[in-house]
């Protein structure tokens, strides 16, 4: 029933709480020139009785 998708749609949100380290690459200058990389940080926690993963994601961009 639906509150049984809810709850288990919860719980897959539940395996990616918690602090993470990122790495994002962006290729600016066209797909043949080297990409930008990028450090970041997200920590995802659950919020809403379990219901929604809330995520906050920061990081440099272009060294800033």
């Amino acid at each position: 029933d639906k509150d049984n998708q809810i709850i288990n749609g919860g719980k897959a949100l539940a395996a990616m709480e918690g602090k993470w380290n990122a790495e994002v690459k962006s290729w600016m200058n066209g797909p043949d020139a080297p990409p930008t990389v990028s450090k970041g940080t997200s920590v995802n926690s659950m919020i809403l009785g379990g219901r929604y993963l809330k995520e906050e994601f920061t990081s440099e961009m272009m060294n800033q």
